[in-house]
């Protein structure tokens, strides 16, 4: 049983979940996260709605059943009065809790986010309310205070994706107000100076015919790539278990680094699993160490099949591309995609034939990648069950 505190609260309440015909429904994850809470969801129905009262959805613990408070008044005979009162107070206050959720922002995979705002009832202060923000680790933490921050973050956080876990971070704040006042809140007066509170971390297992289908893919000389909103090395892991990259073959990571006014970005590249190599770097908007190495070998990879590539020859994954790939696979995610289409063409035409792993992409991108695709010849399928897999 979790305690009492800010991060139960938001599992509670930071999610988009809600009855249909009874039944709980929405995205898969905030649902286990929800159901791993124990606590119960309650919303206003047609016949609850008033016209001078405001209805709102309820999240509470689940009531005790009748044994439990028999089982406490034979506690209450045996022990001593004294601490055992103030422990059944505690109790019965925790039991009673409930948490309106006034108002919500949806998920936004720009933002990379979501949160709402809570009260606390019963609340001696009207005026207190809650925010909870839940969303992509990186944005959480740009989002509060510096001194909330761990010092192992990012270590941490490196050491969660790359087993393949699904890492989700939270954070929260209180404000004072009128009710009316915080309805008419914009999204970024909410999701800012946050208290880091923690991490969440899900795991999200492949179907059991995932493996057979990608190796039948890959046996028909299919070329398959991830396109993924999820965390780089989360991808990376998933790819290796899906069997999308193989055990002996090498991930270079492109990173770029923040753009100067005077010149364009820098880009660095990460061979994972060498030596020296400090996941943690990937999340620093800072760290750079071009190799140039390695960088030359992307440009001059296969460069004819490349350019027959571009001249829409519409020739074959394996014409295109097998041979570079029993070597190494590229993989980016949705901020250095942009950098590279933008500043690096060269290197662009290389990640459309070379890249396996698309992480933190946008609806918009993993569209804008599919048509790049299309357009260098490829004939591109694409399967999804997200609605923002379509367009």
């Amino acid at each position: 049983e979790l305690p009492h505190n800010p991060l139960l609260f938001a599992m509670a309440t930071c999610h988009s979940l809600t009855r249909i015909n009874g039944v709980l429904s929405g995205d898969p994850l905030d649902l286990k996260m929800f159901l791993s809470t124990g606590w119960e969801l309650e919303e206003p129905g047609e016949d609850d709605t008033r016209y001078d009262t405001i209805q709102l959805p309820l999240v509470h613990p689940p009531k005790k059943e009748k044994e439990d408070v028999i089982d406490n008044e034979y506690y209450k005979r045996c022990h001593s009065p004294w601490e055992p009162a103030k422990e059944r107070k505690e109790e019965e206050e925790e039991e009673g809790v409930q948490l309106g959720i006034l108002k919500q922002f949806t998920f936004s995979s720009e933002l990379q986010c979501m949160s709402v705002l809570v009260r606390k009832l019963p609340s001696e202060d009207s005026r207190l309310m809650h925010v909870f923000v839940k969303g992509a680790p990186e944005k959480i933490k740009q989002l509060s205070h510096t001194d909330s921050i761990p010092d192992d973050f990012y270590e941490v956080l490196a050491s969660l994706t790359q087993k393949g876990y699904r890492v989700l971070a939270i954070g929260y704040k209180q404000i004072r107000m009128a009710w009316h006042h915080a309805e008419r809140l914009e999204r970024d007066a909410v999701e800012c100076d946050l208290t880091f509170c923690g991490l969440l971390v899900l795991e999200n297992k492949l179907k059991p015919q995932t493996f057979s289908t990608i190796q039948e893919l890959q046996m028909a000389s299919i070329r398959t790539v991830m396109i993924t909103g999820d965390n780089l090395l989360t991808a990376v892991a998933v790819s290796v278990t899906s069997g999308m990259v193989a055990s002996h073959h090498r991930v270079i990571v492109i990173k770029s680094s923040n753009q100067s006014s005077n010149s364009r970005p820098s880009l660095s590249y990460h061979v994972l699993g060498s030596e020296g190599f400090n996941q943690s770097l990937l999340y620093s908007n800072t760290a750079s160490v071009t190799v140039g190495e390695v960088h030359d070998k992307i440009l001059n990879v296969n460069r004819p099949s490349i350019n027959r590539a571009l001249n829409r020859n519409g020739l074959s994954y394996q014409a295109l591309d097998i041979e570079h790939r029993e070597y190494f696979h590229l993989a980016v995610d949705g901020h250095t995609f942009a950098v590279v289409k933008e500043h690096y063409p060269e290197v662009f035409e290389k990640l459309l034939v070379c890249g396996t792993i698309f992480a933190r992409m946008s609806p918009i991108q993993k569209s804008e990648l599919v048509t790049e695709l299309m357009g260098i010849g490829y004939g591109v399928a694409m399967c999804g069950d997200g609605a923002n897999d379509c367009g």
